[in-house]
């Protein structure tokens, strides 16, 4: 098994329109990354690369989580930095600070 780290976000609240969660990140960080959608254009995931990792929403829609760039190099101070930014925009309600969560992975050999 890989163990491996997310940075998590709560929200404050639950993400009933993914489209527009989505619309507000690609507005802050650009568009990177991989985004779902119903054929009537909905967004129903998405992984958005940024400089500070890959963003997506939770299964509860309640948290955004970040998945470190692969180099491993992410600090306390970037995180902090990315937290404004979510905090400024809105999209962060939350007063909860973020926090750091392990994950477990399957290594296929």
């Amino acid at each position: 098994m890989i163990k491996y780290f997310i940075v998590c976000f709560e929200l404050g609240y639950e993400v009933e329109d993914m489209t527009e969660l989505y619309d507000s990140l690609t507005g802050l960080f650009g568009y990177g990354g991989t985004v779902e959608r119903e054929k009537d254009g909905k967004v129903t995931g998405f992984k958005l690369q940024t400089k500070y990792g890959i963003l997506r929403l939770d299964y509860e829609k309640k948290v955004l989580e970040l998945e470190a760039p692969k180099s491993g190099r992410l600090s306390s101070e970037d995180i902090g930095e990315l937290y404004g930014i979510l905090k400024k925009a809105l999209i962060i309600r939350s007063d909860k600070t973020w926090y750091i969560e392990a994950r477990y992975m399957f290594e296929v050999v």
